[in-house]
């Protein structure tokens, strides 16, 4: 009896050991586990693992998952581990089919396990330059299809002893191929997340600018038209300033000529109609001389008509619609030296008769406004005034040599000399530039194109 409790012992002892060792092993996780597994974010990481769970579970010295380059762009290639740096090396020189053939099996069997002796075939041995490591002597390849059922990836496994393809075994193998087949979807997911994150990327960017795109122009529109608001407001002003100036002007003007009228043509009448009364009393007289009395009615009434006649003339020159605007022009210029002695050159092209009179009228206007600013403001010793006719074109500029104008005189609101004659040149169609003459002085320039000839 003692002799059987020691041998129950020693098999009891036997068993707790081989347990033991089984307990111990690491093994190939369940499908329940797999996601544990793919928990870690790099793939090489986990085809290790993997390499790794099988050389344990299978109990052999050298394992590789190699990957089909054309099915599979998410994982790397080749995964090993154990296996002799030669090896390695003949086996990456082979091309893709000569892989193939080595780990698929032939024919309509290609996606099931396949158990080859290395000794006895000689493609295997190829890539062996040396003699044949003893723990390397068998090879289970085995296919991973996918849902189409071609197989995209291979597990080779190399024992010393032929591998037994059991339940078991088939088991762990199966499960392997699920991690695999789990590992390229994740990382197919991962590439599509990318890809529509990268595009929906440029879409927000591309929306991004075009929002920046669609701001700036409204800004560029905001700004546009606060600065024809601001225009507007300053024409306005500039209009309702002119509007004043002329009703200002044209009531001074006919202050001026009933002041004229009165005092001058009044009182020229007055006397007149005095003498005549003093005339006609002394008529009845005999021998009272009247030629005297009639010779100095007669200097009234000339002086009389002369007045009517200066009064007329600065309202409109008659000489603009008799001789044209030539003339005009040459007589303004000369009554200008006669009333300012200021130095007066002429340069006048002969203008056709049949002008417009609207731009005759427009024409001479800013011509006497500019002469009118010189003999104000200018300080000029010489003044220059042209009028040519010129490839269709009708020019008229008047230039001094006085002070110059500036800037700020150039763009003040209530310059309305200034505004007048752009007013005149804007309404006519004309371009109208009043500018600093060089070396010194100003120059007004006004250009009309014309269909006529000279």
């Amino acid at each position: 009896m003692p002799r059987l409790k020691k041998n129950n012992s020693a098999t009891e002892k036997k068993t707790s050991i081989k347990s033991a060792n089984k307990t111990s092993a690491p093994s190939l996780p369940d499908p329940g586990n797999l996601v544990q597994m793919l928990s870690e974010p790099r793939p090489g990481r986990i085809l290790e693992n993997l390499t790794h769970l099988l050389m344990t579970e299978f109990s052999c010295p050298g394992c590789l998952i190699y990957t089909v380059p054309k099915s599979n762009s998410f994982l790397p290639e080749l995964t090993c581990e154990g296996l002799p740096g030669p090896f390695l090396k003949n086996f990456r020189g082979l091309k893709k089919t000569e892989i193939r053939s080595l780990l698929a099996q032939p024919g309509k069997n290609q996606n099931q396990a396949r158990v080859t002796g290395i000794s006895e075939s000689p493609e295997w041995m190829s890539l062996y330059p040396e003699n044949l490591p003893p723990q390397f002597r068998y090879c289970l390849t085995f296919p991973v299809p996918d849902k189409q059922g071609k197989p995209w990836s291979f597990i080779a496994l190399f024992t010393r002893k032929k591998p037994s393809t059991g339940k078991a075994q088939q088991s762990h193998l199966d499960n392997a191929a699920q991690l695999l087949n789990l590992l390229r979807e994740r990382q197919r997911d991962k590439r599509a997340i990318k890809s529509i994150k990268t595009q929906l990327t440029d879409e927000m960017e591309d929306q991004t600018q075009k929002m920046r795109e669609a701001i700036r122009q409204l800004q560029d529109e905001i700004v546009q038209r606060k600065i024809m608001e601001r225009s507007l407001k300053t024409s306005n002003e500039k209009l309702q300033n002119l509007s004043n100036h002329l009703q200002k002007v044209r009531e001074d003007e006919r202050t001026r000529i009933s002041r004229e009228i009165h005092d001058e043509l009044g009182q020229m009448l007055t006397t007149l109609k005095m003498k005549l009364s003093i005339l006609e009393e002394r008529a009845l007289e005999e021998n009272y001389p009247i030629e005297e009395d009639i010779q100095s009615m007669m200097t009234v009434a000339e002086s009389t008509l002369q007045t009517v006649r200066r009064i007329s003339t600065e309202l409109r020159p008659g000489i603009l619609d008799v001789l044209g605007l030539s003339e005009a022009v040459e007589w303004q210029a000369q009554e200008f030296q006669n009333q300012t002695k200021i130095n007066m050159t002429t340069d006048i092209d002969r203008i056709s008769e049949t002008i417009d009179r609207e731009i005759a009228t427009t024409f001479f206007r800013i011509c006497q406004e500019a002469l009118t600013n010189v003999a104000r403001h200018a300080r000029a010793s010489r003044v220059m005034v042209c009028l040519k006719h010129e490839r269709g074109n009708l020019e008229l500029f008047v230039r001094d040599n006085g002070k110059g104008i500036t800037n700020e005189q150039l763009t003040r609101i209530t310059s309305l000399g200034l505004i007048g004659m752009r007013e005149r040149a804007q309404n006519l169609g004309g371009d109208l530039v009043i500018q600093r003459a060089q070396p010194k002085g100003t120059e007004v320039r006004i250009s009309f194109p014309l269909d006529f000839a000279s």
